[in-house]
């Protein structure tokens, strides 16, 4: 179950393990926290089969807030795949920091 406190300490432990140079542990994280479901629209399961009707999964953190925090953890998951641990501490540190300031 995601909330504000299990999304903070999911990035907090990311940080961490980035900040030890542990990729294969802070991409471990990154995928159990599986923050992309997050902007991700849901059919609305409750509206007929003619409506195209979406449930927004982030909408109750704030769309842009979630957006702009995924755009933080897509950029480090690239610099992971790239060995960059500079650039990918600082997505990682700045999509806490977005996160923390709701």
């Amino acid at each position: 179950m995601l909330d504000e406190q299990s999304i903070a300490a999911s990035l907090k432990n990311v940080v961490d393990r980035l900040r030890e140079v542990n990729f294969e542990q802070a991409e471990a994280e990154l995928d159990t926290l599986n923050f992309e479901r997050l902007q991700k629209p849901i059919p609305d399961p409750s509206k007929g089969a003619g409506r195209r009707l979406f449930i927004d999964p982030g909408g109750a953190f704030g769309t842009e807030r979630v957006n702009a925090t995924g755009r933080y953890i897509t950029t480090c998951r690239a610099a992971m795949k790239r060995g960059d641990q500079k650039t990918a501490l600082d997505a990682a540190e700045r999509a806490l920091k977005h996160w923390q300031e709701q």
